[in-house]
């Protein structure tokens, strides 16, 4: 049986009843660190809202933006890409470069197929959470890593057609937008990638890249 302050912080995000999209994985606890975080033994829920469900806007401000992950507030580190919707931050179980945790992505049918691209491998999965949350966002602001890179066009258009705005920028003027439309008190959600790919599910590193160079 749920306890009732996870129940809460789960609909407060997505609603009752609702399934959670793949992208949201279950993450152990054990990967963030915070000290009144809800211990990993509590059920299913405590894995996907890392963040107190009591938290101040001033608890999901990102604080440093690391090689591997970020910071929140004064007391929590995550390693892997992040997700800040509706009050609750989840660790976002995406591919990058075409490799998601251990195992590559193959382009094709339904997915984004540019080698190149951090998005390689993507299809609308990663986003999913934004069709049932309530409410919706006003604005998205997507990190794209290191670098800048064009969001997949159909991505974008899917996006946009459920009438939210779109930011996309490298991942430290992505946290430094998101942090000041936070502060000015618009619904403002991220969708962070880290500066050097990192599985969510077991905070690796995923690959290895020629430079690492953030955009200046």
């Amino acid at each position: 049986m749920f306890s009732p302050h996870l129940r809460s912080a789960f609909r407060r995000a997505f609603g009752h009843r609702t399934p959670v999209p793949q992208s949201i994985r279950k993450i152990s606890c054990s990967r963030a660190v915070q000290n009144d975080i809800i211990a990993p033994e509590q059920t299913t829920l405590s894995r996907y809202n890392v963040l107190s469900p009591n938290s101040s806007d001033a608890g999901r401000l990102i604080t440093s933006i690391q090689k591997f992950g970020f910071a929140l507030g004064s007391d929590m580190s995550l390693r892997g890409p992040l997700l800040i919707l509706n009050h609750s931050v989840f660790l976002w179980d995406v591919p990058q470069y075409g490799v998601g945790s251990n195992e590559p992505v193959e382009g094709g049918n339904g997915l984004w197929d540019e080698p190149s691209s951090v998005f390689h491998g993507w299809d609308l999965e990663p986003f999913k959470a934004l069709e049932i949350v309530k409410p919706r966002p006003e604005i998205l602001v997507i990190g794209t890593g290191a670098q800048a890179q064009q969001l997949p066009p159909f991505i974008r258009s899917h996006i946009l057609g459920l009438g939210i705005q779109l930011e996309v920028l490298n991942t430290r003027y992505a946290a430094s937008t998101y942090n000041v439309l936070l502060q000015e008190g618009r619904r403002v959600s991220a969708a962070l990638l880290p500066l050097i790919p990192t599985s969510a599910r077991t905070g690796k590193q995923l690959v290895e890249l020629l430079t690492v160079k953030p955009d200046q």
